[in-house]
């Protein structure tokens, strides 16, 4: 249980340094330039507005990380799977596959926010794969 607490506020927290950080100042300032992320490549609308989106897709997705990960329960709403399904665009970082990586990076980099779920949520994981020793036939070592 004090896992999820702690996790919660760790949301808490990044939500409010990214209020902080100037966000809503941001839009009244000309100099600051704001993120534009690429379009969706698919579907009209989000599965919840856009506003509510940009302040809170970090707490959908970690509730349905968890609903995912220790209950089985998947294909909710606030997938990541439903994210990618709309918002995944050509990647030249993973080789030209199709990610949300450009449409992620695109605000978090504004904010100033890192992103971890590429290390397992990618057709390749980076981590696993980099430290993957190579394959050999049964029978012989490597």
């Amino acid at each position: 249980m004090a896992g999820k607490s702690g996790a919660f506020v760790r949301i808490l927290m990044a939500a409010a340094l990214v209020a902080a950080a100037g966000l809503a100042v941001a839009a009244d300032n000309p100099r600051t330039p704001m993120p534009k992320p690429p379009k969706a490549a698919k579907g009209t609308e989000c599965v919840e507005p856009v506003a509510d989106m940009r302040r809170n897709h970090m707490i959908y997705l970690e509730h349905e990380r968890d609903e995912t990960v220790h209950k089985g329960i998947r294909g909710r709403k606030h997938s990541l799977k439903g994210c990618v399904e709309c918002h995944a665009v050509p990647d030249p970082a993973a080789k030209g596959a199709a990610t949300v990586r450009p449409f992620c990076a695109e605000c978090h980099r504004y904010a100033a926010v890192r992103i971890d779920c590429f290390g397992c949520h990618a057709r390749v994981p980076e981590s696993r794969a980099a430290a993957a020793p190579p394959m050999s036939a049964p029978g012989k070592s490597p």
